[in-house]
């Protein structure tokens, strides 16, 4: 059966670890072309917090599924699957290798297999949850959450406004919470994983990567990005809800300071990686890339490993 899939390699990795860098030599490599699987970049004018490959490295690589979304639309695990599927195929009908490259393991997830058979929730619910988060807050969607679906609260966090409504909303609609579906369900396989690697690095040392990282957006007028895409798209837009922006709302509503605001970036995002890292270790089979390593000194090594 998984003879007959489209073949592709992920990369993964938490944020800030050097994925793009190696993403880019390894297609280079070995005749690839990136698809990116990064729940932000797909938008569009989000690009200094989304840390976007540069125009060097798309021009060096072709890269598909990034800079390609309005920042007021929606976007999900399933379409990210439909869309990823798409590129495969041309790049096979093309004799092309597909090298998937992000760190959103749910979507990465979600191109493995078909996701389980949830019914879609009811409109009119989704509406009024909405204008519930935007008068009590997502903590408190989040605290709701728990007492009907302790399983899906306890991997998404409160911030994590989309997911956490989302979840309420099936519940309200089906009577019955998201993970009863998310293990129901059988799931059938939609590519064959040539390989799956994970890159990492020393927690201390990742942290300080990710502090630099933060500290170079800043410099490089990531406040002015959020500031210039909430006049005109609002705050209400999915785009502006991504980690790099929400942190900047209440300083640009005059309510915190910037240096709060980069500190709670810095906090959110040293958060996020460790959260990713804790996905990618439920990854089997997955090849481990310390990317400090002496030992992993060039693409060669990495392409040692069977990429």
């Amino acid at each position: 059966m998984s003879d007959s899939l489209p073949e592709v390699t992920i990369l993964a990795g938490p944020t800030a670890v050097g994925k793009t860098e190696v993403a880019v030599a390894l297609a280079r490599a070995s005749n690839a072309e990136i698809i990116s699987a990064d729940s932000r970049q797909v938008y569009r004018e989000l690009d200094i917090g989304t840390a976007k490959p540069s125009p060097e490295q798309r021009a060096a690589v072709p890269h598909h599924l990034v800079d390609f979304l309005d920042p007021r639309e929606r976007y999900n695990a399933e379409r990210f699957a439909l869309d990823a599927l798409r590129v495969v195929g041309e790049l096979t009908a093309q004799g092309r290798r597909a090298l998937v490259v992000g760190g959103t393991g749910f979507y990465l997830e979600a191109l493995m297999q078909e996701l389980s058979d949830i019914p879609p929730p009811d409109p009119d619910i989704e509406a009024r949850l909405e204008c519930e988060a935007a008068e009590s807050g997502s903590a408190a969607l989040h605290r709701r959450l728990a007492e009907v679906d302790a399983e899906t609260a306890a991997r998404l966090q409160p911030a994590d406004r989309q997911r956490v409504l989302r979840a309420l909303a099936v519940w309200e609609t089906s009577g019955r919470p998201l993970s009863h579906f998310h293990r129901a369900s059988p799931r059938r396989e939609r590519v064959r994983v040539r390989r799956y690697v994970v890159l990492t690095r020393p927690r201390e040392e990742l942290y300080r990567r990710i502090d630099r990282r933060v500290d170079a957006m800043v410099q490089a007028g990531l406040a002015e990005e959020v500031r210039a895409l909430a006049e005109r798209y609002g705050w209400e837009a999915s785009g502006l809800d991504a980690l790099g922006y929400r942190q900047f709302r209440e300083h640009l509503t005059g309510n915190r300071s910037l240096a709060q605001s980069v500190e709670l970036l810095r906090r959110d995002t040293r958060r996020y990686a460790k959260r990713q890292l804790t996905w990618f270790r439920r990854v089997s089979p997955a090849v481990w890339v310390d990317l400090s390593d002496p030992a992993v000194g060039s693409i060669s090594a990495i392409l040692d490993a069977g990429v």
